[in-house]
């Protein structure tokens, strides 16, 4: 994609899914956040499978944040000429808006460009090794896992997971049947029903409290119930 025939193309894809997520948070992000603050930052921790730093935005500080897929606020060199990872800042975005055909160059190669450091299928060039971004987030999200299952006080809430992508549902089974439960919100009862780990079921059972309903619908139900 990232190569010099194509990167163009690239570019002009990246630039309009860069600058369309500069979005303020939705309601159900609001809410959430809502949950954040009446627990506590110190006593949550959100997995995410969305690279828009909406979280970050809602208020969720980023050290409580792991973004599996990657963030859209960073960029690194497409050839893995080093490990850098360049923050998108306003100067990068500005050019974005300014330059349709702008194709950002590494700084540290001045050859290969410049690519999001987010996961792209049949792409195997995300810098997400020792040491960077994505590296010291997974390190974050299992020692607060470690923690929270030594005392078996974790509760999972996973919302509007889907069932195409397995990555957030099968984690959230697996930490669920170790904690308190699984709350699983989606807008059908078939994507709440749908469990991607057999056992999980059975591990679950009395434990699992799935809502058919719109994020934002079922937060505000939460939020309500809990006074947050």
């Amino acid at each position: 994609m990232f190569k010099k025939p194509t990167e163009k193309e690239a570019w002009h894809y990246w630039r309009w899914r860069m600058l369309r997520a500069l979005v303020e948070p939705a309601e159900d992000y609001r809410l959430l956040q809502r949950l954040v603050d009446y627990f506590g930052p110190s006593n949550v921790f959100v997995v995410t499978s969305n690279c828009d730093m909406l979280h970050e935005r809602a208020g969720t500080p980023a050290e409580n944040v792991l973004e599996i897929h990657g963030s859209l606020g960073r960029v690194q060199c497409s050839e893995l000429c080093c490990g850098t990872l360049f923050p998108v800042d306003e100067a990068f975005l500005q050019r974005l808006r300014d330059e349709p055909d702008w194709v950002p160059r590494c700084p540290m190669c001045n050859d290969a460009c410049l690519r999001p450091n987010v996961m792209i299928f049949n792409d195997h060039t995300l810098e997400d090794g020792d040491g960077s971004a994505l590296h010291a987030q997974r390190c974050r999200r299992n020692e607060f896992v470690r923690g929270a299952s030594s005392t078996r006080s974790c509760a999972v809430l996973e919302i509007g997971a889907g069932v195409v992508v397995s990555s957030i549902r099968t984690e959230a089974e697996a930490l669920g049947t170790k904690g308190r439960g699984l709350v699983r919100i989606n807008p059908s009862e078939a994507e709440c029903d749908k469990m991607e780990i057999l056992a999980s079921k059975q591990a679950l059972r009395g434990r699992y409290f799935p809502v058919a309903k719109r994020s934002a619908e079922a937060l505000a139900g939460i939020v309500e119930e809990l006074g947050a």
